[in-house]
């Protein structure tokens, strides 16, 4: 009741019950996992312990997108190509401003040496 309310007052319609028809994201948990041994009051136990690492699979709208430790709606080696493609443009990009940043801090550091080590003494 406390979600399908909750659904009703932010305006959605079909929302918030496991039934037919109804739009539906489900997280299935491990109760196995140590965040529920002993296991207690279960709802305590998902709001304060856990941390995502009991997640076994994810449904979103009657569509699974997570199981297996994998994310089934993303191609992650294509994804993960696309990011190492990306780092490499970055790296590349910012090569000039890594060079001018390591000779302002040989200055800075010798300027250090120089006036800081006097006022020490």
């Amino acid at each position: 009741m406390a979600t399908r309310g909750s659904a009703r007052l932010l305006g959605f319609d079909k929302v918030g019950m496991i039934a037919e028809g109804w739009a539906a994201d489900l997280v299935l948990l491990d109760q196995t996992y140590c965040h529920y041994t002993p296991q207690r009051t279960t709802l305590d136990q998902i709001v304060f312990a856990e941390t995502g690492a009991a997640v076994r699979e994810v449904m979103i709208a009657g569509q699974m997108v997570f199981a297996d430790d994998r994310i089934l709606t993303v191609d992650e080696p294509a994804l993960r190509a696309r990011a190492m493609s990306a780092a490499d443009r970055i790296t590349h990009a910012n090569a000039d401003t890594r060079m001018m940043n390591a000779a302002a801090a040989q200055v800075v550091k010798g300027f250090c040496h120089r006036h800081c080590a006097a006022h020490l003494n």
